[in-house]
Order: C-alpha cells, then structure tokens, then sequence
C-alpha cells in the first residue's frame, strides 16, 4: 500500500451499494431532523443530496482502500463532540471523506467544524449527474487545511471554509507521518 498511487481511482458503485447509499443518507438525514442537527450550511444546492454525494464518497474510500465503510447514522457532531471522521485506516490515522459534485472542485471544510480527524479526503463525481461514479483526487493534512489564510467564500455559498485547490491535494504515501506509519505497517 504505500508505494500505491491512488489519485485518479475511478470507483462505480454497483447496484446494492447504490442502494446502501441511498438508505444510509436517508437514515442520516432523518436522525438528523430527529434530533434538531439541521445543516449549517448556506448553500444553493439540496442538503439531502449532499447527504447522497457524501456517503457515495464515503463508500467509495472505503472500496478504493478495501476496507468496511461505516454505515453508522448516529449522530456525528463536532458540536457535540463526536467523532467527525468517516474512516479509520489500518495505520491508525483517521479519514473525513468530503465529496464533490464539481470536477474541478475544491476540498472544503467549514470553518464552524471542529474536526477530530487526521486527513480529508476528496472525491469528485466524474459527471456531474451522476452521483455513483466517482473520482478519488487526495488527501490533505487536516492541520494544513486548519489554517487562517486558507479561509474563503466559495461562489452562491455564505458559509466560511478551509479551502485547498485539487493541485495540493496529495497521494497517502506522500504525506510524511501516514509514510512512516504505513512503512512500519509493510515491513
């Protein structure tokens, strides 16, 4: 695994994984409502398929890396201090999996998060329509991410976000502490 390039993976969910997203983002969002956790987010897009896209992502990461997602649809708050990653790796260090729709997109993170996680990950949907065929394009330190000057507005949003363009985004084998971890984890 860590001489593994990863960027650029193509992942198409099959038909029963379609479906475990769909139930999956649908048991979310309805935990959610329950639970008074409405989005935060001011955004010019649906928040339910936003739920789809994430855990499409999610799923995705998890087939790439060959390892069990994790369909829990308990409540995953930053606010409340719950865990906000969506992925542990064999090495120890946890995944936030964000998905976009947008190809060129960026990796965001908003500002009013408190995440608990190592790295980010970014998957894109190779067309924009269509949420079960997906693009993995890095991962991305949180504690580089977290970082003031990264701050900005994407377009038609109000929302504050941690921002990093596709070019940064980086292969696991490339980010210093995952190498030695992952080296260890080979030998």
């Amino acid at each position: 695994m860590k001489d593994t390039n990863l960027i650029g993976t193509v992942i198409a969910l099959n038909e029963l994984e379609k479906e475990i997203v769909l139930l999956t983002a649908q048991c979310r969002t309805e935990n959610n409502v329950a639970n008074n956790m409405g989005s935060r987010l001011n955004v010019d897009y649906d928040t339910d398929q936003a739920e789809i896209l994430g855990v499409a992502g999610e799923l995705a990461h998890a087939k790439m890396l060959n390892l069990f997602p994790d369909f829990s649809i308990s409540l995953r708050s930053s606010v409340l201090k719950h865990d906000t990653w969506d992925i542990m790796l064999p090495n120890g260090l946890s995944v936030d999996v964000k998905t976009t729709q947008y190809y060129q997109g960026k990796l965001i993170s908003p500002i009013h998060k408190n995440y608990s996680g190592d790295l980010f990950a970014l998957w894109v949907l190779v067309n924009k329509d269509d949420w079960t065929t997906l693009e993995f394009r890095g991962y991305f330190e949180q504690e580089e991410l977290h970082k003031k000057e990264r701050v900005g507005v994407l377009p038609r949003q109000t929302t504050k976000n941690y921002m990093a363009h596709q070019e940064e985004l980086k292969e696991l084998k490339d980010i210093k502490v995952t190498y030695e971890t992952i080296s260890q984890m080979d030998s």
